[in-house]
């Protein structure tokens, strides 16, 4: 009972009266009260079933309306833990804010991506101009500065555990102010501020951002995370943009998810296909059973041309150009990163995304575009890696005390070496972002 009551007092604190200015609902399914949408379509958290995204498999709106199936009383044993007090009266003050105008959100974007020059990442644009022209393409429109604008649909985001922990000049950057902007693209166009359409043609490029957006927009969103402290964060920042009743938020991994008849026109799935250690991410998987987490997403595309894109990490592939000094020494502390880790077991390589487009290839999709970004470092990212290394020293516990002494203090002094000779400028040490685009053939 007791976890009933919470749920019931979780409700009626994100779920405002109806003259409030941002009214949401909460709907229950299967075992758990999700904070959520008012589209009628429902949320979800992990059960001991992972993730179920059989949106309409709704039982009772714990905020009082009820649906024709019957109140499922089995509650989630570690409810109250996951929805701490903390969370609930961040809620309720995100949920009682005025909403950002539109010139309001317009800067808190610009913010948000003040390292890209834009309201929305350097990746995330390239992927807003690859399918704003292939949407050109298909329906035989002619680019020019007033472009039709173009839906992504229904989204699914996915982002792994392993995605949250990368940086670099190529991190695609925060989903859910990347799914504000699109949510409101219009408006932001249409704001006065001098923001306008970007042209699609033969002569633009990724670097043509200025206070020009592309045509892209979205219709609705789900969001899946990989862990619940990551989904509440991404919650908060939903109701920050007062988009929380736009979309619906998950929590699991890639292979529990089950779409059953529901699919998506476009699915965004970062780090999906990471070679991550069990340290990062428990629920990743070998890297051979790759083909098997895209054939699960290719599960919940739509068949009649839904798209899927896939953004992660490529290692650095074997090159006859001799990489520049500071590239060296981090490459040598990557060298020595991956040496630590094959002592605890990991010894994982990741796929090059020649390996993806063929794998995407035979599972039949058509893979349109495929793009690779040269990652660069900052002082900043190299010393994270730094102290990620030395944690993982720390917890070298060999079979025998004396050469595992030995052995740490061998890898701590070449560590503090390589630390020394760190340059101050950003270096490129021949990882590459990719993102591919492939479509399921329209039927």
């Amino acid at each position: 009972m007791h976890s009933l009551v919470l749920i019931l007092l979780v409700c009626g604190i994100l779920c405002l009266p109806s003259n409030a200015k941002r009214p949401q609902q909460c709907h229950n399914f299967g075992t758990d009260c999700a904070v959520g949408v008012n589209n009628g379509d429902g949320g979800a958290e992990e059960d001991a079933n992972g993730i179920d995204l059989n949106l309409k498999d709704s039982v009772e709106d714990t905020c009082g309306n009820d649906n024709d199936h019957d109140y499922d009383e089995e509650f989630d044993e570690e409810f109250d833990e996951e929805f701490d007090d903390e969370f609930v009266s961040n809620m309720e003050l995100l949920s009682n804010m005025e909403p950002y105008t539109t010139a309001e959100l317009g800067a808190a974007l610009s913010n948000y991506f003040a390292a890209s020059g834009g309201m929305t990442s350097t990746i995330q644009n390239h992927v807003e101009r690859e399918f704003v022209a292939k949407t050109l393409k298909d329906d035989n429109l002619e680019a020019s500065s007033a472009i039709p604008y173009a839906s992504f649909g229904a989204l699914l985001d996915i982002s792994t555990r392993s995605s949250s922990t990368w940086s670099g000049s190529t991190d695609f950057g925060g989903k859910i102010p990347w799914i504000v902007s699109l949510l409101h693209r219009q408006a932001l166009v249409d704001d006065g501020e001098g923001n306008t359409l970007c042209t699609v043609g033969a002569d633009s490029t990724d670097d043509n951002r200025d206070s020009c957006f592309y045509g892209a927009t979205v219709d609705k969103y789900v969001s899946v995370r990989g862990s619940k402290v990551i989904q509440k964060a991404e919650m908060m920042l939903a109701a920050e943009f007062s988009v929380l009743d736009r979309g619906e938020f998950f929590t699991g991994n890639i292979m529990d998810l089950d779409c059953g008849q529901l699919k998506f026109d476009t699915v965004v799935a970062n780090g999906a296909l990471a070679a991550v250690d069990l340290e990062t991410d428990p629920d990743a998987m070998p890297m051979e059973n790759m083909d098997l987490v895209l054939e699960k997403l290719i599960s919940c595309i739509n068949p009649e041309g839904g798209m899927l894109w896939l953004v992660g990490i490529e290692e650095p592939q074997e090159s006859v150009e001799k990489p520049v000094a500071g590239a060296k020494v981090y490459a040598e502390i990557i060298r020595l990163y991956d040496s630590v880790k094959s002592l605890f077991g990991e010894n994982k390589k990741g796929l090059s995304a020649k390996w993806i487009e063929r794998t995407l290839t035979h599972l039949g999709l058509n893979v349109y575009s495929s793009t690779l970004f040269p990652v660069h470092y900052e002082y900043e990212d190299m010393m994270k890696t730094i102290v990620e290394i030395k944690g993982w020293i720390s917890e070298l516990e060999l079979s025998s005390e004396k050469p595992n002494n030995g052995i740490k203090k061998h890898y701590r002094r070449l560590l503090d070496e390589l630390k020394e000779r760190l340059p101050d400028e950003p270096v490129f040490a021949g990882e590459h972002t990719y993102v591919i685009a492939a479509e399921l053939p329209k039927i």
